[in-house]
């Protein structure tokens, strides 16, 4: 049992193609040779925590799951350039327009606006020809800032255009 887990994967490979065809298999171990039957055995493979596995053929993928601080930063980021463009269009903002954004919000969305802001500020900032964007508390949204759909909390955002 030991040695199994030594083997590479083509060893790997080659036990499961000769099972598929319904051949014996000999392995070489430092005890002697032993000679692996169809159905002796069973081969099967879990996900590491934290990666997706997939497998096709002789090709296998792994990818980190993982979703780190600054990914979700940049994340949300994101969203806010994609919300902030979403605004500039429906306003009837040109292109060119440099505006002024400050984003209203509550609880947990105003928790990761704001450390989004300060790692990507300037990112989102240069996006979407924002000379300045701001976070601010909900409560002091008036009128003017629209509503603007969030995953968590509630989020308004005000445009202005900077002359």
């Amino acid at each position: 049992a030991a040695a199994f887990g030594t083997f590479d994967q083509a060893t790997i490979s080659a036990i499961q193609q000769a099972e598929a065809c319904g051949r014996e298999y000999s392995v070489n171990l430092p005890s002697g040779s032993i000679v692996l039957r169809p159905g002796d055995y069973e081969i099967s493979s879990e996900d590491m925590p934290g990666w997706l596995v997939a497998n096709d053929g002789p090709l296998t993928l792994a990818l980190d799951i993982e979703i780190s601080d600054e990914l979700r930063k940049e994340g949300v980021a994101r969203e806010l350039i994609n919300r902030i463009q979403n605004l500039r269009k429906d306003c009837g903002f040109e292109v060119t327009d440099k505006i002024g954004v400050t984003i209203f919000s509550d609880s947990d969305a105003k928790t990761a606006i704001d450390s989004a802001l300060d790692s990507f500020g300037t990112y989102v900032a240069n996006q979407t020809l924002a000379v300045s964007v701001k976070s601010a508390e909900l409560e002091e949204a008036d009128s003017s800032a629209l509503q603007v759909e969030w995953e968590d909390g509630t989020v308004k955002a005000a445009l202005t255009i900077i002359k």
